[in-house]
């Protein structure tokens, strides 16, 4: 389900970081970090890893947070001291770079250089919504800029007043064991900027639900090609899933995104399949001249004619509803025609 409340595909709404994937930086998924691998708690931020240096031999409580048995203490001072945040060398040899970390889960060995415990959690996780939420979050990692928002269940980068945002959807067959799956449902921009400007204009933009007002465009990330959801059911292969996944994303969700955010370039780069009557066409308009680029408006107005000829009888009836002063229904063709009228594109 798209943001205007209108269905999409199946029904329903700096480079690339290391190949491991999720920063130790990743925001809260919501669900944080409890003292043990595998398990959460309350809501509330992961601590990351402290001291951030363990050696380079396999050291399961230092990786997994897994403890020992109380009254038992394990390890050499070296090791006990990595786990408080030292590492047992001087702090030259610390600085001349990062501890790699080996550990093995379900069979999977990874290499870390920078403690991540996200990862831990993602291979250890068995309830299909913590395995979903950890895994959004280490997919935001894997997306340049891009965090997990939980109360929205959404993949967001926040460009000044510009916001992308990736929207999840778990689905409905997740059982433990059997699917754990969450797909990409939609696309949407929004502009803060382009929501002051419709409330200060309100007699040059039509009306629409204040939950969109700062809407850009929009689209179904269902109605693209290629993968649209990633599976996580067996914890051996969610790490490489996710990396996966991510890459169809860099090819084809970043680019959209891209399409329209350099509003000089706009009325050339713009997808068709935003171009349509009942697409956002119109409120891409609103965005051009809420920038200032009216010639770049009027270049798309121009393209919209062009790749929707059998429309140009509603048009016409939306430019005669502006000199008569009606105002018509967002997301039509009639509207359209009016928003060139009153924005002064003729």
């Amino acid at each position: 389900m798209l943001p205007n409340g209108s269905p999409g595909g199946r029904p329903t709404g700096t480079p690339h970081p290391a190949s491991t994937g999720c920063p130790s930086a990743c925001q809260s998924i919501g669900r944080p970090w409890s003292g043990r691998a595998g398990r959460v708690g309350p809501v509330g931020d992961p601590p990351a890893v402290r001291g951030g240096v363990v050696p380079s031999g396999l050291d399961v409580a230092g990786v997994t947070g897994r403890q020992p048995a109380r009254g038992v203490r394990h390890g050499s001072p070296r090791r006990r001291e990595a786990r408080r945040g030292g590492s047992g060398r001087s702090a030259d040899s610390v600085a001349a770079g990062p501890v790699r970390r080996i550990f093995v889960r379900h069979h999977v060995r990874v290499h870390l250089t920078q403690p991540d415990d996200l990862i831990v959690r993602l291979l250890e996780a068995d309830k299909p919504t913590d395995v979903v939420y950890v895994g959004a979050a280490c997919l935001a990692g894997m997306l340049d800029g891009f965090g997990w928002v939980r109360s929205r269940h959404s993949l967001e980068r926040r460009v000044s007043v510009r916001r992308e945002v990736l929207q999840l959807e778990k689905s409905k067959r997740n059982r433990s064991g059997h699917l754990i799956e969450f797909t990409v449902a939609s696309l949407t921009v929004f502009d803060e900027d382009l929501g002051a400007w419709r409330r200060a204009n309100s007699e040059l933009t039509v009306r629409r639900p204040e939950s969109v007002e700062s809407i850009v465009c929009a689209s179904s990330f269902l109605d693209m090609p290629g993968q649209h959801s990633v599976v996580l059911t067996r914890p051996e292969e969610r790490l490489t899933r996710l990396e996966q996944f991510a890459a169809h994303l860099r090819d084809t969700a970043l680019p959209w995104f891209a399409s329209t955010a350099d509003p000089a370039q706009l009325a050339r780069t713009a997808p068709d399949a935003l171009l349509t009557a009942w697409g956002f066409a119109q409120d891409l308009i609103e965005f051009l001249v809420s920038t200032g680029h009216h010639l770049q408006a009027q270049a798309l107005w121009d393209r919209v004619q062009e790749h929707q000829p059998a429309h140009r009888q509603a048009f016409v009836a939306g430019r005669t509803m502006a000199g008569t002063g009606e105002r018509p229904r967002w997301h039509t063709p009639e509207a359209l025609g009016w928003s060139a009228s009153v924005l002064d594109l003729l």
